[in-house]
């Protein structure tokens, strides 16, 4: 090669490494291929800029560089990706959240509640929740029925006879208030109930539907509601008797009360003998206490008295010996009540013991019979020679003597104790 040649070369070669310089120093850190300058003034590069060139020097020698060019201030680097996750944060931070849904009042959502857990046996609603009722309640109507909610009771729903008895009774505003209970089905004989804040309302096919409150309904309840005797209400409970008294009348009795006596039940024999005297219009007012069984019968009291079954009526008044052939018993009594019973024998065929009412006109501790020339102990006499007394006859023998016609006793407990009660004027009534 010639000495003019290498110079020549030489300053080629310089040529190139200053052009490729200029390159590095005009593009985009980071940007690639070397992009051809523009006249206009170096802008800022955003991450969204396309080159505008990808043209590559033509040389086929790359100069080696031994210096990293100084980037300006206007050549900033282009900004990395941004992960997927961390722009979904930060979209979420800068863009305003959603609004969550407003919640119901708590009657709305109470009542909405309880329609979810209907079962469909309520239909479709007929009107919108409605608020504002007393002690702030709501309530909701439907195809089949109602539910109604207040912040004490919460939500229950009513249907068919039971919600037209409440509804009869002016719904929440009436004396009842507000259920307390849905209603609820399955009873004895396909009945169904609801509780509300101050009474009861029971339905059967028989019956219908009824109310119950207070002290009758807490009387019915002990007696086991429909399951006991008394069976299902067939009327409401009714007030306005004799000195402000009330009852109800059940399948297998009635329960009435008074401010003076309380409630008490009443049926059967016993219901009948007061109803023919009146009721508590009559001589023997309200019951004061429930039936009971003595001396195998039923007995209870009233107001004016005793009432028992099974004995002779004339024995339901006054202090009475009351002897009866039937069930051979002799039953001191004390207007109505059976005070003791004690076992009696009467008099054989050939001198039977006289029936009627009698009084007590003597009275001898320790008689003997000068006719007879029998010991007579606490011998009560009634009629002419007939009387009340031990026999020590019938204590050893029983029912297989008989009498001359008086009412034997063989209880020697018993006939002390009934000679120190009885008085000269009572009673003595002797029947079948």
């Amino acid at each position: 090669m010639s000495r003019t040649t290498r110079p020549r070369r030489r300053a080629w070669a310089l040529r190139l490494a200053a052009l490729s310089a200029a390159a590095l120093l005009t593009a985009p850190f980071g940007a690639g291929p070397a992009r051809a300058e523009t006249a206009s003034p170096t802008p800022t590069p955003t991450s969204t800029a396309t080159p505008t060139s990808t043209a590559t020097p033509t040389s086929t020698a790359t100069p080696t560089m031994t210096a990293t060019p100084t980037m300006t201030a206007t050549q900033a680097p282009a900004a990395a990706p941004v992960p997927a996750a961390a722009s979904a944060t930060s979209a979420s931070t800068t863009s305003a959240a959603a609004p969550a849904p407003l919640a119901l009042p708590a009657g709305e959502q109470a009542i909405a509640d309880k329609y979810a857990l209907s079962q469909g046996v309520l239909g479709a609603p007929t009107t919108a929740v409605a608020c504002g009722l007393v002690d702030g309640g709501c309530y909701q109507h439907f195809q089949g029925g109602s539910i109604y909610w207040s912040p004490a009771t919460g939500a229950h729903f009513t249907t068919g006879a039971i919600r037209a008895k409440w509804a009869a009774t002016r719904w929440e505003n009436g004396f009842l208030g507000y259920p307390t209970t849905d209603e609820t089905c399955g009873l004895a004989r396909g009945g169904c109930y609801q509780h509300f804040q101050h009474g009861s309302v029971h339905w059967s096919q028989a019956t219908g539907a009824h109310f119950t409150t207070n002290a009758i309904r807490a009387k019915w309840a002990a007696t086991r509601w429909e399951n006991g005797f008394l069976g299902y209400p067939t009327t409401d409970e009714t007030c306005g008797l004799a000195r402000g008294g009330c009852y109800t009348s059940f399948q297998g009795g009635s329960i009435h009360w008074s401010a003076a006596t309380g409630a008490h039940w009443t049926n059967g024999t016993v219901q009948s003998m007061w109803r023919q005297r009146g009721y508590e219009n009559g001589s023997y007012g309200y019951p004061a206490g429930d039936p009971y069984s003595v001396s195998g019968k039923t007995s209870q009291r009233f107001e004016g008295g005793y009432l028992t079954t099974g004995v002779d009526t004339r024995c339901l008044t006054g202090r009475t010996m009351c002897a009866s052939k039937n069930d051979r018993k002799l039953r001191w009594m004390i207007n109505g009540q059976i005070v003791q019973t004690m076992d009696a024998r009467f008099g054989c065929s050939a001198t039977p013991t006289d029936n009627g009412s009698f009084k007590v006109y003597w009275k001898s501790y320790n008689h003997t019979s000068t006719l007879y020339n029998t010991w007579m102990p606490r011998a009560m006499f009634y009629n002419g020679g007939e009387a009340v007394h031990y026999s020590p006859d019938f204590a050893s023998r029983g029912y297989a003597g008989c009498s001359h016609g008086c009412v034997n006793i063989r209880d020697w407990d018993g006939i002390n104790w009934l000679y120190n009660q009885v008085q000269v004027g009572d009673k003595v009534v002797v029947y079948y």
